[in-house]
């Protein structure tokens, strides 16, 4: 199989970005860390000995030496393409915890799922590093914040994998915490573990230390937060998202952890002053 090496030192920033409109066939590595999410469309990416596709919104964190490739899916594919140096990812992972760099590297691979709107904001992020090509200062400020948004969204979404907790466990968290799934109800998770609502709900609870309603609910709530405060949906729109089909009774959820209604929590947290 062709393969080639691609390193950084042509590169005049510890980040750079670019959005690419083909496919990657090549099997390639390289000596900096990659995170790339697909904005169109899908493509079949292989990552060391593991192939999956790649949909829209699909992301994934390639680290130094890994071995990946991309191919198209679908008749036309897009994506945006971060690189980043290796002693800029250490610095930022030492500020958010100290052993997340080790952590990292030790995973198999790291994906994570984009919502639309975190989309939005990469996208927001990579205008300003236009702007500041040439102010080193803000260029240096805007790499971290991307470099810390992708690092949180990929701990969000990863944080309950746990070596202590059964395998089916960390699988159905990921998919609790995956955008795709927004709208299931709890049937429809217990329903992936093929096991009986009365096992199911005794594990979750010896496991988590709460009901997997409750837990369900915070995590449809929290999500719930980041729309009002990121996006232009409607509350109506909202509860849809989350499965809610009753839109009164969605308000009253949310006031019950919140204590104020989500018309109001949108209102304080758009306009602090």
């Amino acid at each position: 199989m062709n393969t080639f090496f691609a390193d950084s030192s042509q590169r005049r920033h510890d980040l750079t970005f670019h959005y690419i409109y083909r496919d990657y066939p090549i099997r390639h590595n390289h000596d900096y860390w990659e995170f790339f999410v697909v904005i169109t469309g899908a493509y079949k990416h292989t990552l060391n000995d593991d192939t999956s596709i790649a949909n829209t919104g699909a992301g994934f964190l390639i680290r130094p030496n890994d071995y990946h490739s991309l191919r198209n899916s679908t008749a036309s594919a897009s994506h945006l393409n971060i690189l980043i140096r290796d002693c800029l990812m250490r610095s930022v992972c030492a500020c958010l915890a100290p052993a997340l760099y080790d952590a990292l590297l030790a995973e198999k691979g790291v994906p994570v799922f984009l919502e639309e709107l975190h989309t939005k904001e990469l996208f927001n992020y990579t205008a300003l590093l236009e702007r500041y090509n040439e102010d080193e200062q803000n260029y240096e400020l805007v790499s971290r914040l991307i470099l810390f948004s992708v690092l949180e969204k990929i701990l969000y979404q990863n944080r309950f994998v746990d070596s202590k907790k059964p395998k089916w466990l960390n699988e159905l968290l990921q998919l609790i915490r995956s955008p795709y799934n927004a709208n299931w109800q709890l049937e429809d998770f217990i329903r992936a573990t093929n096991y009986s609502h009365s096992y199911f709900t005794r594990q979750f609870n010896k496991y988590m230390g709460c009901s997997p309603i409750q837990y369900l609910t915070a995590e449809k709530m929290a999500r719930a937060c980041n729309y009002l405060i990121h996006s232009d949906m409607s509350i109506l729109e909202i509860a849809s998202t989350l499965g809610y089909t009753n839109l009164s009774h969605f308000n009253h959820v949310f006031k019950s952890i919140y204590n104020i209604p989500p018309t109001r929590y949108r209102k304080l947290n758009q306009n602090p002053h």
